[in-house]
């Protein structure tokens, strides 16, 4: 080891040890917040925060978790979601292509939520409503 790089012969000439401190705090993980409510037969996930690249596994975990516990219908309630970006439509559209129950609707008001959904098109299979009433009354029929 060469004198000029040493520690221990650097800090025989005097030379003070560097010592960076990074003042920032640590970044918050991105989190959702997530709960269920039952109404008879029917599931209901509600989902607030921002779904992207970042929280897209909890959001797919909660949902398809739901899916499998659901008796008849389920409700995924985004009208909290304030961003819904491409990795979250593709669990939306992979949770209803792939549902065995006999009913599942999407409630969503906020404009981030309902324009992404605009933006896939027109599917037949995602019943998408800005009431959750509308949505519960949907569900009902089917079973």
């Amino acid at each position: 080891m060469s004198g000029l790089s040493d520690p221990r012969s650097m800090r025989a000439r005097g030379v003070p040890r560097l010592v960076i401190l990074d003042p920032s705090p640590p970044l918050d993980v991105p989190t959702l917040d997530i709960s269920e409510s039952r109404h008879g037969k029917c599931l209901r996930v509600v989902v607030s925060g921002e779904v992207d690249l970042g929280t897209v596994s909890q959001f797919r975990a909660a949902l398809f978790s739901a899916s499998n516990r659901a008796i008849g219908a389920l409700i995924v309630d985004i009208r909290g979601v304030t961003f819904l970006g491409v990795p979250g439509l593709s669990c939306l559209v992979d949770l209803v292509r792939g549902n065995m129950l006999t009913a599942l609707a999407i409630v969503a008001t906020t404009h981030a939520a309902r324009r992404s959904i605009e933006i896939i098109g027109q599917d037949p299979d995602l019943v998408v409503f800005s009431r959750l009433g509308d949505a519960l009354h949907y569900v009902d029929a089917r079973d």
